[in-house]
């Protein structure tokens, strides 16, 4: 015979552990290299500010674009994989990427490694056009 009482701690109980038994995966930095940097992301977000201010380029994207993947093999291959909704041209992509120190290169681009983690890679790129410079910060997210 169980009184209201006892039923009402049990399922607190029962409770507690469902919630403290599942462990969320925290985000913890990660030294920047070759074995550490390869993976399959995900964009997150893309913006680009100047002197103008800071602008949204996910939003300007074909949201075909936007669940794409991003693939750096351990091989140093890289690999832009059109998933989910799909686009008419995936587009050219140059088939290899390359670390420098805190610089990465993909597709003929270069970026400065901002922040690696176990769960995101944040890169910031600066582009001069006509006298402006436009920075860009990209995050993606870890597959």
């Amino acid at each position: 015979m169980y009184t209201p009482l006892v039923k009402n701690l049990t399922l607190l109980l029962l409770a507690a552990i469902l919630i403290t038994a599942c462990k969320k995966n925290k985000e913890e930095d990660v030294p920047v290299n070759e074995t550490t940097i390869a993976g399959t992301y995900t964009l997150a977000s893309y913006t680009e500010t100047s002197l103008l201010g800071e602008k949204d380029k996910v939003s300007e994207m074909e949201a075909c674009k936007r669940d794409d993947l991003y693939v750096l093999n351990a091989d140093k291959s890289f690999e832009y994989k059109d998933v989910g909704a799909t686009c008419a041209s995936a587009g050219l992509h140059a088939p290899v990427w390359v670390l420098a120190g805190e610089y990465l290169t993909v597709d003929g681009i270069t970026g400065k490694i901002e922040k690696l983690t176990n769960q995101q890679l944040i890169v910031t790129f600066d582009v001069p056009v006509l006298g402006t410079l436009y920075t860009s910060r990209v995050v993606f997210n870890r597959k």
